[in-house]
């Protein structure tokens, strides 16, 4: 790419870009000082006229004390006071708030984007199935699979290795892993995998990366193996489809699991007046799926970073106050 251009320097863009907007309470008060500061200066000022009307003498220096008293910096001086308070409170509750002004922002929500990974899920998806296409034996399927998988370090990766000895798979014998060349998984690719030292290429990754790679090779997309797609995704799944030289050879389900009692949860911040919406890289089946059972009012499928920001500015500009929670 690009000076510039790059996928890194993209997401550093965005994080300088982003700019705190202001709470409803910051705009009220700011409005409240600058109303008093102008009564305030007002009176003292027509003060001389009436003194000189009822023939009564004020020096300057009462002129001068009065004005300094006049002046509202105490609820200014008050508000430090009060986020320490409020500090404190959130501490006994096993929350750290950095600042008095995160604990008033925090009360002014109206939207909390939430990832879904490691968030409303416990984090680490399991591998619960092996799904072979029609004329791939689950044998040869498993084994293919692993040998994806052996290198890949992510709990996905491990959950597969683990699936399949317990199938009883276990790494073929004249597997060559010095001399294969390991392709890691990227934001751009989508998928990850094997280049053994034979010229075979083995790749896993999410289903529309794979199609894309077997289509421009020429191949077909079994039928059988995007229903199983469509099954998994529809009951909350993860499918992760699986290709050797650019032939589908089956798919692998991974199942998130939901953290207990974050229904009940949601739905407290739903009575507190909170919108909160689901953010996830998962095509719009399984982030349907995951957001019924979870509770969240909203979701955004297969999501990229930009695209979290532009939600955010479009609720901003709707003059909501937004919130983020998680890694993303």
């Amino acid at each position: 790419t690009e000076p510039g251009e790059s996928f890194l320097d993209k997401m550093i863009a965005l994080v300088e870009g982003a700019s705190r907007q202001k709470t409803p309470n910051e705009i009220a008060l700011t409005i409240l000082l600058a109303g008093f500061t102008l009564i305030f200066t007002i009176v003292c000022v027509t003060l001389k006229f009436y003194a000189d009307y009822a023939h009564t003498a004020i020096t300057i220096a009462a002129y001068v004390s009065l004005f300094v008293c006049l002046i509202p910096t105490t609820i200014g001086g008050l508000l430090s006071a009060i986020g320490i308070a409020g500090m404190d409170r959130a501490l006994r509750a096993n929350v750290i708030a950095k600042s008095g002004k995160a604990v008033e922002t925090a009360g002014d929500l109206d939207v909390l984007l939430l990832d879904k990974t490691g968030t409303i899920t416990i984090g680490n998806r399991k591998a619960t199935n092996f799904y072979p296409a029609d004329g791939v034996t689950e044998l040869s399927f498993v084994q293919k699979c692993m040998i994806a998988s052996i290198a890949d370090e992510t709990p996905e990766g491990k959950s597969i290795v683990e699936l399949s000895n317990q199938k009883g798979v276990l790494i073929p014998v004249n597997f060559d892993k010095e001399n294969s060349k390991l392709i890691n998984f990227t934001a751009e690719t989508r998928c990850s995998g094997i280049d053994l030292p034979d010229g075979t290429r083995i790749r896993k990754g999410a289903f529309d990366a794979i199609k894309k790679i077997a289509l421009n090779a020429g191949n077909m997309f079994p039928k059988e193996t995007e229903e199983s797609v469509r099954v998994i995704s529809s009951n909350g799944g993860t499918p992760l489809v699986l290709s050797e030289n650019e032939k589908v050879l089956g798919v692998i389900e991974l199942q998130d699991i939901i953290k207990p009692g974050i229904h009940a949860r949601f739905e407290r911040l739903r009575k507190m007046g909170v919108k909160t919406v689901m953010v996830t890289g998962d095509n719009p089946l399984t982030a349907k799926f995951i957001a019924e059972k979870a509770g969240v009012d909203d979701f955004i499928a297969e999501a990229k970073p930009e695209d979290k920001m532009f939600y955010i500015r479009r609720e901003q500009q709707a003059g909501k106050l937004v919130a983020m929670m998680g890694d993303g």
